[in-house]
């Protein structure tokens, strides 16, 4: 079988950070939490550690760092799997700014050429370059 790969218009940064989650579930109860990031992306986030059942294109509204915004929920992750807990996040505005400051600092991080994990990732292994004689 195929597989194919999902072009995104954004690039995805793997990293953990804490984000306050205000939205309503499926039953109408507020939900007020916080939540981990998996990735972020300047158009969104995958987060983990939700508690209660929302459902997709509810509107939910994240915070952190002084900063609060509204995003859609794009994707749920089914109950019974290892997605249990996570949703799929989409802003609401195009030209939102809520990420910026970390997706800035890695972007300069990759531009030094330095190498860093923000994700509790095991970072990978380096492969040996060849030196000119």
């Amino acid at each position: 079988m195929r597989q194919f790969k999902i072009e995104r218009q954004d690039r995805r940064l793997d990293i953990t950070l804490p984000v306050g989650l205000t939205a309503t579930d499926v039953n109408g109860l507020p939900l007020d939490q916080d939540v981990m990031t998996i990735n972020v992306s300047r158009s969104g986030a995958l987060l983990k550690g939700i508690r209660g059942k929302l459902q997709m294109a509810s509107s939910v509204s994240l915070s952190r760092s002084n900063k609060r915004e509204q995003f859609q929920v794009a994707w749920v992750g089914e109950g019974n799997s290892p997605q249990a807990g996570q949703i799929g996040v989409s802003t609401n505005d195009p030209a939102s700014s809520f990420w910026n400051d970390v997706l800035e600092i890695q972007s300069q991080v990759d531009q030094a050429g330095v190498v860093t994990s923000y994700s509790k990732k095991p970072p990978a292994k380096q492969k040996a370059m060849a030196q000119r004689a």
